[in-house]
This record gives C-alpha cells, sequence and structure tokens, in this order.
C-alpha cells in the first residue's frame, strides 16, 4: 500500500498539471461510459442536469421569453440584461410563433418543430468551435501541439462543459469574451490590449458578473483602460436596451435579479433540505461566504500574487454567489489553469489549488435523489477547499506587504 501510495506521489509531482488533467478526464470518462454500459444506460444521465428532463431549456425558454419584447422583463421577470435578450429576441424570428407563444408547461414541445431542432443543432455545432479554436489558441505555442490538442478536446469533453453545452446557456459566449480578455491581458501591443477591453465589455454584456475582473487593471494601475472599458460596458448595457423600452428597464432587471436570488432551488434547496434548515439559513450562511471571497479578491491583485492565483480567487467569488453556484459556472477555472498550464507548472507547490479545481471537471456518475447530481454536490466541498487556500495565502501576501511597507517608511526600526 505504501508503495502504490509513493508512486501516486512521485507521479502527481513529477508530471505537469495539464498531464495530470488529461489522465484524470480520460480515466473518470472511460470509468463513466463503462459503468453506462453495464448499468444498460442508466447511469449515462447522471451527469446532467435534472437527468436530461429539461435539456437545452435555458436556451429555448429564453427565445420564449424574448419574444415577449418589454413583456419578458415586466411579466416574466427575466434577468438576461437587454444585449443576451436581444440576441434570444433575434433567434425567435426563426423559431415558429407557436412555439414563441406555448404556455410554460408546453415549453418542452420545441422537438416537435423542425425549425428549433434545426436550431440547437447549428447552435451546439457554432459554440463547440469557438470553444475549441479559443482554447486552442489560448493555451499558446509555449505548449506542445500534441498535447494542445488532446487538452482542448478533454476541456470541451469535462462535465462543466457538457453541462453547459446540455442547458444551452449563453456562458458560453460570455466565457470565450472573458478568455480573450485574460490572454491578451499582457500583450504588448496596445491594439491587442484594446480588443481585450472590449472583450471583457462583450462578456459583461451577456452575464454582467464577469465585470468584476476589471478590477485586475485597478490592481495593476491601469487607470486609463479601466475607464475605457467602463465606457464599453455602459455602451453595451444601454444601447441595446432601446430594443425594450430603453434604460429604464434596467432598473426592472436588478430587481428580477434579486428576486431570482432569493430563491431556494437547486443545490440550495437540496442543501437546506439535506441539513433540516430553513432556506434563508443556508443563504445567509452562503452570502457571508460570498462576502469573504469578494474581500479576498479585491485585495489579492495589490500583494504581489501570482495573476494565476489573482483570477482562481476571482473565479472562486464569482462561483461563491449564491445563485451562480452551478457546476457549468465551473468552466471559469479554465482561465487560471490555462495560465498554469502554459507556465509548464508542475510539482506539490500548488497542487493545494490544483486538485479542488480539477475535481468537478471529472465524472462522478452517482444516482441522487432529486434535481441535482454528484458533480453539482461536489463543487461545494472543492469551493471551500479553494476558499480556505486562497484566503489564507492572500492575507498572508498582505501582512507581508504591509510589513515591507512598513520597513520602507521606518528603516531605522528595521
Amino acid at each position: 500500500m505504501k508503495k502504490v501510495l509513493k508512486t501516486i506521489q512521485t507521479h502527481f509531482v513529477t508530471k505537469e498539471y495539464s498531464v495530470l488533467f488529461i489522465e484524470a478526464i480520460l480515466v473518470f470518462a472511460g470509468i463513466y461510459l463503462l459503468l453506462s454500459l453495464l448499468s444498460l444506460g442508466r447511469l449515462l444521465p447522471t451527469i446532467f442536469f435534472l437527468d436530461t428532463g429539461d435539456a437545452f431549456m435555458d436556451f429555448f425558454n429564453s427565445i420564449r421569453d424574448a419574444a415577449q419584447g418589454i413583456d419578458a422583463y415586466l411579466e416574466r421577470h427575466v434577468i438576461y440584461p437587454p444585449m443576451a435578450n436581444l440576441f434570444f429576441y433575434l433567434l425567435s424570428f426563426l423559431t415558429p410563433d407557436n412555439y414563441n407563444n406555448s404556455s410554460f408547461e408546453a415549453r418542452y414541445r420545441w422537438q416537435r418543430y423542425d425549425e428549433t431542432v434545426l436550431l440547437i443543432r447549428v447552435f451546439l455545432l457554432v459554440c463547440v468551435i469557438l470553444l475549441l479554436v479559443t482554447w486552442f489558441v489560448s493555451l499558446g505555442k509555449s505548449i506542445p501541439m500534441r498535447r494542445r490538442a488532446l487538452l482542448t478536446l478533454v476541456f470541451v469533453g469535462s462535465v462543466p462543459c457538457l453541462n453547459l453545452l446540455e442547458r444551452g446557456n449563453l456562458l458560453i459566449f460570455s466565457l470565450i469574451f472573458l478568455v480573450i480578455y485574460a490572454m491578451t491581458y499582457h500583450s504588448p501591443s496596445k491594439l491587442v490590449r484594446e480588443i481585450g477591453l472590449i472583450a471583457l465589455a462583450l462578456s459583461f454584456s451577456l452575464k454582467l458578473y464577469p465585470v468584476l475582473f476589471a478590477w485586475i487593471l485597478i490592481g495593476d494601475k491601469r487607470y486609463k483602460e479601466f475607464f475605457r472599458c467602463a465606457v464599453y460596458c455602459l455602451a453595451t448595457l444601454i444601447l441595446p436596451s432601446f430594443a425594450f423600452g430603453g434604460p429604464s428597464i434596467l432598473w426592472t432587471i436588478v430587481q428580477n435579479i434579486f428576486s431570482f436570488s432569493s430563491g431556494s432551488g437547486g443545490a440550495q434547496g437540496a442543501i437546506s433540505s439535506f441539513l433540516h434548515l430553513p432556506s434563508f439559513v443556508v443563504t445567509g450562511v452562503l452570502l457571508l461566504w460570498f462576502l469573504l471571497c469578494a474581500v479576498t479578491f479585491v485585495i489579492a491583485p495589490f500583494v504581489g500574487l501570482p495573476r494565476w492565483k489573482v483570477w482562481a480567487v476571482g473565479c472562486i467569488a464569482f462561483i461563491a454567489f449564491p445563485s451562480l453556484t452551478s457546476i457549468y459556472a465551473w468552466l471559469l477555472f479554465l482561465i487560471p489553469l490555462i495560465f498554469l498550464f502554459r507556465e509548464g507548472a508542475k510539482g506539490k507547490n500548488d497542487l493545494p489549488y490544483f486538485l479542488p479545481i480539477l475535481i468537478p471537471f471529472l465524472f462522478f456518475p452517482v444516482p441522487l435523489p432529486g434535481p441535482v447530481t454528484a458533480n453539482i454536490i461536489l463543487v461545494y466541498p472543492a469551493l471551500i477547499a479553494l476558499t480556505v487556500v486562497t484566503v489564507k495565502d492572500t492575507w498572508r501576501a498582505l501582512k507581508q506587504t504591509l510589513q515591507e511597507r512598513k520597513s520602507k517608511e521606518n528603516p531605522l526600526e528595521d
């Protein structure tokens, strides 16, 4: 047993994290497929949302809502920003009016229409191609070509990405724009960096919360770029709002967001039920957790942490927000992972970050009652482990930074 453990430890220490990531995904995917075959397909849907019964409904529900125009916000309480809703509104011209105006109970009838079946196929094909290209290019030439290709394929074949595609959620496009911002952030070209700022604004226009990564600009004292980015964000928020009655609709969106965030469905509801606690207690604890992560992220860019760790802290704060904690949102961690892979990182120093990030990417075909999966549940312990590590590192770095500043101000005392 000791020899086996030592062999595993040596394997983790000597191999680059990018290789370990590929191996882990492929091994767990193989186990998942084998178990699915042995169970005659019963375990196949266990990694997806609601056992696939609600497939692609982030996509089709959004089309049905957006087809109502301004009533999407006033009556159906949509939380998507205007740019995202405009995208779905344009798609609603490609789907039958009978489906667009159907009742909520009839939302699953998209399969009866040739137009909607063709539309989801084209949408998914475009998304997969864009994801493959974006990730392959972002991995950079420092990684061997064959490994880049394998990494790109396992990214798309990982559980968070499959869940995101299965939902048809616009986080796909928002993530692509966010990756562009991250990978152009340190470019020596002003034009390329400006494209990155516009990409962040477009990511914000689809999902709003990616704007928190603009804070990294403040940490690097790139104030002019931060204010230009703010202008781009305002433009992508206000201009599309005129398709739904003008900027006054933005306050309605804020009200809808708070109403949505106060819900107790999904994993939060499952946790409340399992612990026999009122949902508001669980939500309150999760909000305090989010505040700790958010404060840590505010500090992180100023205390000399490696930039990939700063991005990791931002992703933690992002996903820790109660209504954003989901398995497909975990795909955001590919950004700090890509930075780490490009450095050729290996060894045990960064394992406390790498292993918790890795776990929700893997396949755990464990049937659970209710609308949650094993991967959704695993997001929480993985996020807790990452919170402990990042809070410890960030606050330790803050203490060291303050001590260094004090010693510079009072050299005689030192």
